[in-house]
C-alpha cells in the first residue's frame, strides 16, 4: 500500500517539475499526471433487516395495531414517527423471515416500508446497508415475489387500504445483498 502512495506522490512531483521546466523554457510541454485511484466506501454487510409500518397523517387514536407472535402483546409505537406526522412502529428482524399481524380499529392506509438497517457514519450521514427482500405476502397474496434490493433511504413500500375491524397476516423474507448480473 505504501509503494502506491509513494509512486503517486513521485509522479505528481515529476509532473510539477515538468510544468516548471516547461514554463522556464517558455515551451508548452504536455504533462501527464496520474489520477489518484477512486476511493470506494467499504461494503457494509447487513445482519438484520428492518420494516416500518405507519399511517399518515398522525391521529390521536391509533387506527391499527401490530402484533408479533402473540396477539396479547402489541408492538410498541415508535415515538419518532409522531414528530414526522405519522403513527406506527418499526420491526427489526434478526432472522431471515418474519410474520406479524395487523389489526385495524378504523379505516386506514397502512404503509409497509421494507428497508435495510439504519446506520450512521462518523459524520452522521446514513450509510447504505443493502438487503435483498425476496418475498412479501399479505393474507397469503404475494405482493413481492422477486429479489428486490433496498437500503434504509431507498425502501420498497406497499400500502394496504384497510377497513375498520380487518385483520392482516403479513410475512416477509430477506437475505444478505448480492449483486445481480445483467
Amino acid at each position: 500500500m505504501k509503494k502506491k502512495y509513494v509512486f503517486v506522490i513521485f509522479a505528481v512531483a515529476l509532473g510539477v517539475v515538468g510544468v516548471l521546466v516547461a514554463s522556464k523554457l517558455n515551451k508548452p510541454t504536455p504533462v501527464r499526471v496520474p489520477t489518484p485511484a477512486k476511493v470506494v466506501a467499504p461494503v457494509v454487510e447487513a445482519t438484520t433487516a428492518r420494516m416500518d409500518l405507519f399511517s399518515k397523517p398522525y391521529t390521536k387514536d391509533a387506527k391499527f395495531i401490530v402484533y408479533k407472535g402473540s396477539e396479547d402483546k402489541p408492538i410498541q409505537e415508535a415515538g419518532w414517527m409522531q414528530k414526522r406526522n405519522m403513527r406506527g412502529c418499526t420491526l427489526q428482524m434478526n432472522g431471515n423471515e418474519t410474520t406479524f399481524i395487523i389489526k385495524t380499529k378504523g379505516d386506514v392506509d397502512v404503509s409497509i416500508a421494507l428497508r435495510g438497517p439504519y446506520k450512521l457514519d462518523d459524520s452522521k450521514k446514513t450509510v447504505p446497508v443493502w438487503v435483498d427482500y425476496t418475498s412479501l405476502t399479505v393474507n397469503g397474496k404475494e405482493v413481492l415475489s422477486e429479489k428486490t434490493a433496498v437500503w434504509h433511504d431507498r425502501p420498497f413500500t406497499h400500502v394496504i387500504n384497510a377497513k375498520a375491524g380487518e385483520t392482516y397476516i403479513v410475512s416477509a423474507k430477506w437475505q444478505k445483498h448480492t449483486e445481480t448480473k445483467k
